[in-house]
């Protein structure tokens, strides 16, 4: 606990500089809306991070990632093969600070999901420094079950109740035996990366948010900062119909510029693509394209039906790992061996459940240099290039291997198509919900800096 504190003062001090909010802006609850809400992101191997091991091996890295991709995508599913518990996440993470007294978490950014909550005083579970103590905070007030419209149930991804105080209890289940049960409240959040060198003096007080204030949780993380589209999400509350975060090559464990950012001013990129919302983020796939070899893939498998609520690709801010369904994955893979040929040696060592890893002996960043493009198409000519460090990982040393899992060996048959992280690398993402369009760009997140300066 000592340790996780000491890194949490490591973290505070590089930010602490504020503006005042801008009221110039009224949502449809009639209070105050930011403008646009900047903060930095902090990957779980980032030497920023509270969860930063210096004696972690390449192997340790790729281990915690390939064990929290399958948790992650298995929370999709209410009755998973592959279970961890407790369960820690393992993706990028927000600063938000929390209360009167400005209590600094990192919340675990999260498409996947809605609610913010948070841990609160007393906890029942060993969860990471430092709590938050609602008593001390006199912005903090617990939701009344007979005048909040939370507590009426007006969103279904979660479950609520009254307790005997006639507090607005919530109750969250994940699906891969993740869960969050505390009681709704509002209280005023700070968002901001404040530090000079991302974006000179930004941040942005955010009043009366309802909230989670957990009391249990089954989730080794300060809290969850949900970015979906149900009634409870910060965007819904605060009427925001867009956000976007850049992410670096994460890779790189000090790159300092991973960024969030929640505004209607969010960029809108010329490279889009239509986007379906239901409970999570769909987008369909086209085609893939292996330098000059297109595959034969059939694109209705990836394609979202949403009366069936079937197909489609979820796009993912919590796994490194993509996914493909069984059948693609097997073509993608043999598009990528034949690129490869008999110019590397393969490893056969690495396993997960029955599925062999596409695994070669060396270093991705030397034998994969002259990889040529993958290009990922997606509806309306959208098209996403990745080279070698999104498509791959290093496992150890010696060995890499192919960042994609094939959905119905890992997953309880279940048909599932994921677009993870990695493959987000060293691109601006954005989500429109107004035109309910999905668009990227290639981009070195220090860019951004000067893209938020304009906009203010």
């Amino acid at each position: 606990m000592a340790t996780t504190f000491i890194l949490m003062e490591r973290i505070s001090k590089i930010s602490r500089t504020r503006l005042p909010p801008n009221p110039s802006k009224q949502d449809f609850h009639g209070f105050s809306k930011s403008p646009v809400l900047v903060t930095r992101l902090i990957h779980y191997h980032s030497i920023y991070s509270p969860f930063y091991n210096p004696n972690h091996t390449v192997k340790d890295r790729a281990e915690i990632d390939l064990i929290g991709s399958i948790s992650h995508v298995s929370s999709f599913i209410r009755y998973p093969k592959f279970r961890v518990s407790p369960s820690t996440r393992r993706g990028f993470f927000a600063y938000v600070r929390v209360g009167r007294k400005k209590l600094e978490q990192l919340l675990f950014m999260d498409t996947g999901s809605s609610l913010l909550w948070f841990n609160c005083l007393p906890c029942r579970l060993d969860i990471p420094e430092p709590i938050f103590d609602p008593k001390v905070s006199s912005t903090y007030k617990a939701e009344d079950c007979n005048l909040s419209d939370y507590c009426g149930g007006i969103d279904s991804t979660f479950g609520v109740s009254c307790d005997r105080r006639n507090r607005c209890a919530y109750s969250i289940h994940y699906g891969n035996n993740e869960y969050s049960m505390g009681h709704l409240a509002t209280e005023t959040l700070v968002i901001g990366s404040t530090s000079k060198q991302l974006f000179g003096k930004h941040e942005e007080v955010v009043e009366h948010v309802v909230v989670g204030c957990a009391k249990t949780t089954s989730i080794y993380t300060n809290g969850i900062l949900g970015l979906g589209n149900t009634p409870s999400s910060l965007l819904k509350q605060r009427s925001y119909s867009k956000f976007s975060y850049c992410l670096g090559y994460y890779d790189d464990r000090s790159y300092p510029y991973h960024t969030l950012i929640i505004g209607d001013q969010a960029k809108q990129l010329p490279n889009g693509t239509p986007m379906i919302v239901q409970g999570k983020y769909y987008i369909n796939l086209v085609s893939i394209r292996i330098g000059n070899s297109l595959l034969d893939i059939d694109p209705m498998i990836f394609k979202r039906n949403p009366d069936t609520y079937s197909g489609g690709m979820i796009v993912d801010s919590g796994s490194s790992y993509s996914v493909l369904p069984q059948v693609e994955y097997a073509k993608f893979e043999a598009g990528i061996k034949n690129v490869i040929g008999s110019s590397l040696i393969r490893s056969y060592a690495n396993m997960v459940q029955n599925h062999t890893k596409l695994c070669y002996f060396g270093d991705m960043y030397i034998n994969l240099a002259k990889f040529p493009t993958v290009q990922f198409q997606f509806e309306n000519d959208a098209l996403l290039k990745v080279d070698e460090r999104s498509l791959f990982t290093q496992v150890t040393d010696g060995e890499f291997c192919l960042a994609f899992l094939p959905s119905e060996t890992m997953f309880n048959g279940y048909n599932y198509s994921v677009l993870g992280i990695r493959m987000q690398q060293g691109h601006y993402i954005s989500y429109d919900l107004g035109k309910m369009m999905f668009s990227f760009q290639q981009m070195d997140c220090h860019e951004v800096d000067g893209y938020v300066h304009d906009e203010l």
